[in-house]
């Protein structure tokens, strides 16, 4: 019989030459907008990376720092953008913070040249030598090309000659601030190393203060003014309430009381002295002031006493 009005019977839709079809397009439209988005965060990463390359060039390592941090929150698998806030980091003096990064650059690519030199730069300015020294020596393992190693290598040498900078500033040094030549030696070293900026400020501090004293120079040559005694006082001041480990508290004491006597203030210089003679040595034997202390404090009677006996002497 027929088949009836609507003719033959209408396909299965899995049958459908169009079935599928626009689900497939859903499909490759998600994947069009996911494509579109890495895209575009990937261009704003880059803008951002590129502020921050603007911002460093021109001295402004604060505005550099946040523009790499802005591009990392969209990018934190990239090993050069780390790499770049440890630079603006270590412009800032945030030496922690910049060798966190250099770490991570370095769990992203271990053969880094940069990101071991700049870690070491990193343990460098915050005392820690023998650290920076190794990461050196794991870099220069670790690098392929010729051009880093010989970065490496340069880097290198520059920290050696650092410490022995160091080693000679320190040798110039006493433990009584006695030898005004060698002071004043040690503060043309120190001047040195703070303008190639290759010491931590915490190391920079004693040193200098030491040096200052153990010139017993109140100012710089051809310079106006008491230069070195407002700086040593400063100094004192700032470690005074630093309390740096590896320093004891009559050590500061002695310090304060020389810079006191740099300024001419005698009396107070006598009374500090005085306080650090008196005190038990909280120093190690081969490091203690007590004895110059006193020493410091029989010399400045002497002469008190003397003056004294001058002034009956023109009075009568």
């Amino acid at each position: 019989g027929p088949s009836g009005a609507g003719g033959a019977a209408a396909s299965p839709a899995g049958d459908s030459p169009f079935a599928g079809m626009f689900a497939g397009d859903q499909q490759a439209l998600r994947e069009r907008h996911r494509a579109a988005k890495v895209r575009r965060v990937a261009e704003e990463a880059n803008r951002l990376r590129e502020q921050g390359n603007m911002s460093h060039r021109v001295g402004d390592y604060a505005a550099a720092e946040q523009h790499y941090s802005a591009a990392l929150s969209l990018d934190s698998t990239s090993a050069p953008l780390f790499l770049n806030r440890a630079a603006a980091r270590l412009m800032l003096e945030e030496y922690t913070t910049a060798l966190e990064d250099c770490e991570k650059a370095l769990a992203i690519q271990p053969n880094s040249g940069k990101a071991f030199i700049r870690a070491s730069r990193c343990k460098q300015m915050l005392g820690d030598f023998d650290g920076a020294e190794e990461l050196l020596k794991q870099g220069a393992e670790a690098v392929s090309t010729s051009s880093e190693k010989d970065d490496i290598e340069a880097q290198r040498r520059c920290l050696s000659q650092t410490l022995r900078i160091v080693r000679d500033i320190e040798q110039c040094l006493h433990v009584d601030l006695e030898g005004t030549t060698e002071g004043r030696r040690a503060l043309r070293l120190l001047d040195d190393v703070e303008r190639q900026k290759q010491l931590p400020t915490s190391m920079l501090r004693p040193l200098r203060l030491r040096a200052i004293l153990q010139s017993r120079e109140p100012s710089p040559t051809g310079a106006s003014g008491s230069g070195r005694v407002t700086e040593a006082q400063r100094l004192v001041e700032q470690l005074m309430l630093d309390r740096p480990m590896g320093i004891a508290r009559t050590e500061l004491l002695f310090w304060k009381a020389s810079a006191f006597l740099l300024a001419g203030d005698r009396a107070r210089a006598k009374v500090t002295f005085r306080e650090v003679a008196a005190a038990e040595s909280e120093d190690s034997p081969e490091r203690s002031v007590c004895p110059a202390a006193a020493a410091a404090l029989a010399r400045l009677t002497d002469a008190d006493s003397a003056k004294d006996r001058g002034n009956v002497f023109f009075k009568d």
